[in-house]
């Protein structure tokens, strides 16, 4: 099996922890989740879900916590509080 390579904003994150790096940000990826668990829970539970894989609530959970990571690092540059 090949290696899969998420599509949206995803393959950002993909790459950068890839190559062992990490994204800037006042707030990052873990930090969101640690701050409400339960969209976090709920995608997990549905990626386990009758048996079967499915990690389209995660993907789309993480995208937008990217999303979230890459506005406050835009505002930070513009000097803005994010």
């Amino acid at each position: 099996m090949g290696t899969v390579v998420p599509h949206g904003p995803c393959p950002i994150l993909y790459s950068v922890l890839s190559w062992g790096g990490s994204l800037p940000g006042l707030k990052t990826i873990p930090d969101y989740i640690v701050d409400s668990r339960g969209p976090y829970y709920d995608a997990i539970e549905a990626a386990e879900k009758e048996g079967r894989v499915d990690v389209g609530k995660m993907e789309a959970l993480l995208d937008e916590l990217l999303l979230r990571q890459l506005d406050s690092i835009a505002q930070r540059a513009r000097g803005h509080a994010a």
